[in-house]
């Protein structure tokens, strides 16, 4: 089988004191996790805590880090200029030694529609925005480039150090059709939620059509879901049967689990709902981890 790997997301809105996410990303790269996912929002309605701006939060827990892959599980393209967007990843790539990927997605209101910001053509407006960031990206001051496109233009642009990667990886956030095979086409990786292990494994062969009809290696696409979890060792955890999550106790878990690795998924962004947080982490470190990685 292919490795397995697993990440945890860092839930928004963040809990007080901050020093708190320091203690969990410490913990999870103890425990062997693979990476350490963050959202990247303005605002979060309804819930308590607070909502950081995720780059700066990154860039720390980057110099806090040596192992963890860092994921922005996802950033718009909405909010920042492509050029400001490439120059803060290659920034925290450079921070954290080459451990970065972008995650972008087409946007959400939450994060827009309070703030009056713009958010039309957003699959198309995202396109452009990868198109240059990745040029910036194979950019210096000696390989300057114009790009006239129709929500970006640019003259003679260029960034003037380089990231530890020569192009940072760059997954999708996609959940239509459309933006599925824009990911097959372009992505670095798939980034879905609320997805069953069947129409996970429905979605999947539209990632591999997009590959398919831009001549790529569907392997250079990494198939990832968020996914909601909630465990326990033995016993029985009420609530268990939603086909978007897995909840149970560790068996039952790893069971579920499986379900999805068999529909293609190969990383999984953990969303931790307890009951007990840190209880779950530690069972996915010292039990499920380890027997999906031993397989």
């Amino acid at each position: 089988m292919e490795d397995v790997k697993f990440g945890m997301m860092v839930v928004y809105p963040l809990p007080k004191p901050i020093d708190r996410v320091y203690g969990l990303v410490k913990r999870i790269e103890d425990l062997g996790f693979d990476s350490l996912w963050i959202p990247d929002h303005l605002t979060f309605p309804g819930a308590s805590g607070f909502t950081v701006e995720a780059w700066s939060v990154l860039s720390v827990i980057a110099a806090k880090t040596e192992r963890l892959q860092l994921i922005m599980g996802v950033t718009d393209p909405h909010r920042r200029n492509p050029a400001l967007l490439a120059q803060t990843a290659s920034t925290v790539d450079l921070i954290s030694n080459g451990r970065l990927v972008l995650g972008i997605g087409a946007g959400e209101g939450m994060n827009l529609d309070p703030f009056g910001i713009k958010w039309d053509k957003p699959v198309s407006r995202m396109v452009e925005s990868i198109e240059i960031m990745r040029k910036l990206w194979a950019s210096d001051e000696k390989n300057k480039f114009n790009y006239g496109g129709k929500f970006y233009k640019m003259k003679k642009a260029y960034l003037d150090f380089k990231s530890i990667q020569d192009s940072i990886p760059i997954y999708i956030a996609a959940n239509s059709p459309r933006s599925r095979k824009i990911t097959g086409k372009i992505g670095d990786g798939w980034i879905p939620i609320l997805e069953s292990p069947d129409t996970y494994k429905e979605h999947l062969k539209q990632i591999k059509a997009g590959a398919k009809e831009a001549r790529r290696d569907v392997k250079k696409v990494e198939p990832c879901l968020e996914l909601y979890t909630s465990v326990i060792r033995k016993g029985k955890l009420p609530g268990s049967g939603n086909k978007f999550a897995v909840s149970g106790n560790a068996e039952e878990v790893i069971e579920k689990i499986d379900q999805f690795v068999k529909a293609g998924v190969r990383h999984f962004s953990l969303m931790n709902m307890g009951p007990s947080p840190k209880e779950v982490e530690k069972i996915y470190g010292d039990t499920i981890i380890p027997y999906f990685k031993g397989k």
